[in-house]
């Protein structure tokens, strides 16, 4: 009021003060400055290092990148490559618009790289709707032959005779670093999908990986989610702290709260299928409508329980 004029006053002392800075470095190019070109881009039009030189984009992480002292240009060495995991579901879709996947890709691999990871996939093998003039020139030599340095396959998926993609040893080989964009518990089943395609190699469909080959022989157990995959094949390593807990609380507390805590597992990731499968651990959490709400059969209490948990 004194000056007549609006002030616009923000607090910075809590931790929205974090948050806004994050946002901030992290906004990506949308908020950007471009350094215009002047009398040389005449001149150096031709020359493409300049070109992105005096056309550069410089957005807020881009700023920093470099106030901190490191380079954006040229690239790394190394290369860093970063692909998504995708659900069945969202693979179909992409697919059905006509674009090629990385991960439908590796699902129908041919035969002779079945015992590659994703990650180490991705590393040795470029993808292409098209396949490069060398392969071209040289399809009897390098068409399937994995003696061959150079080689390629075709990729085929649904039983269709058109060629998905082709896969092949890059003409000019480099170095880089691949990986799988992080997902956190709380994603949900598609977080144990991640985890499966980094540590089990031998998935050459998207619905291989949720059968579980059985000792001896015999046909094999087929999980009915991506949790449970993982659990049986052993790469999950917190089922034990997460039996434990539930333990206490079946010990501590009423079959009300077992519910409860196992829902906040649930919806905080946890592998709480390790809980419901066991027989001993369910029955912590439906005993009380036998007791005191006249279920009938044990099936009718875990009718009820299932609806408690939904």
């Amino acid at each position: 009021m004194d000056w007549d004029s609006h002030i616009n006053v923000e607090y910075s002392g809590s931790g929205h003060c974090v948050q806004y800075l994050y946002k901030y470095l992290f906004k990506g190019p949308a908020q950007k400055e471009r350094i215009e070109m002047y009398s040389e881009q005449e001149r150096d039009s031709h020359d493409e290092t300049k070109l992105f030189i005096y056309g550069q984009v410089v957005c807020a992480m881009g700023a920093m990148w470099h106030f901190y002292g490191y380079q954006d240009y040229p690239a790394s060495i190394l290369a860093v490559c970063s692909f998504k995991v995708q659900t069945p579901d969202q693979l179909d879709f992409i697919v059905r618009s006509g674009k090629i996947l990385d991960l439908q890709v590796y699902y129908n691999r041919p035969t002779e790289l079945e015992n590659f990871k994703y990650v180490d996939f991705l590393k040795t093998y470029n993808k292409s709707s098209t396949l490069p003039r060398f392969y071209q020139n040289n399809t009897n030599n390098c068409r399937n032959n994995v003696q061959n340095d150079r080689h390629y396959f075709e990729v085929y998926i649904n039983d269709n005779d058109d060629v998905y993609a082709y896969i092949y040893i890059p003409i000019n080989k480099v170095k880089r670093c691949v990986r799988l964009e992080m997902l956190y518990r709380t994603s949900g089943d598609i977080y144990y999908l991640r985890l499966l395609l980094l540590h089990k190699p031998s998935c050459r469909d998207k619905d291989i990986i949720m059968y579980i080959p059985v000792c001896g022989g015999g046909e094999p157990l087929v999980c009915a989610s991506y949790q449970q995959s993982a659990i049986a094949h052993g790469i999950v390593d917190s089922i034990d702290n997460v039996r434990l807990t539930f333990d206490d609380m079946c010990e501590f507390g009423t079959a009300a709260q077992c519910r409860s805590y196992f829902v906040v597992l649930t919806l905080h990731g946890y592998e709480t299928h390790a809980i419901f499968d066991n027989d001993q651990q369910r029955s912590f959490m439906y005993m009380d409508y036998i007791q005191f709400h006249n279920a009938q059969t044990i099936e009718n209490a875990q009718v009820l329980m299932l609806q408690d948990l939904e």
